[in-house]
């Protein structure tokens, strides 16, 4: 049984002086590019069972704009404090605790632990230099995964689309 793991960077945000790091809010431009790529998710019916965010202001502010987007409950966002400026070892952690009955599980993050997750899960190669790896603010990476979440190891996962906003029409 194949599982779908969803990877998304927060929006774009502010990083105005003196505020703390945790706290940086969305711009306008992080908002738009979530709603649509929750527009893309839910047109291609690839809308999360579970949703585990960060719970830095920009994280969960995307996260919740992916919801709506989606048609998920906001309340039902799971908040992850160790999502939070998460390294590879802990993000592997979080998803090897997932429930064995998901099927489809979005995490949303930080870099530069997501762009180490998606080249270390990835059965192909995957650079930070080039744009097989990268993961700008509002990317989201699509991985199917072979393995049950328990057994989640490097280069267990095909990746099957890396869209970032700047790839969708401002419609989607």
């Amino acid at each position: 049984m194949m599982r779908e793991l969803l990877i998304l960077r927060h929006g774009k945000s502010d990083s105005p002086a003196g505020m703390d790091d945790f706290d940086r809010l969305l711009q306008k431009r992080g908002s738009e590019a979530a709603t649509r790529i929750g527009g893309w998710l839910r047109d291609r019916n690839l809308v999360p069972e579970r949703v585990v965010s960060s719970p830095a202001a920009r994280a969960i502010a995307t996260a919740r704009r992916v919801c709506e987007a989606t048609g998920i409950e906001t309340a039902d966002i799971e908040e992850n404090l160790d999502l939070y400026l998460a390294g590879l070892e802990t993000l592997l952690r979080i998803l090897r605790a997932v429930p064995p009955e998901a099927q489809r599980v979005m995490i949303v993050g930080h870099n530069p632990g997501l762009e180490e997750l998606l080249a270390s899960l990835a059965d192909t190669s995957v650079s930070p230099y080039d744009d097989t790896g990268r993961m700008p603010t509002a990317a989201l990476a699509l991985l199917q995964m072979r393995n049950p979440w328990a057994d989640t190891a490097p280069g267990t996962t095909s990746i099957i689309k890396l869209i970032r906003p700047r790839d969708l029409s401002p419609t989607d």
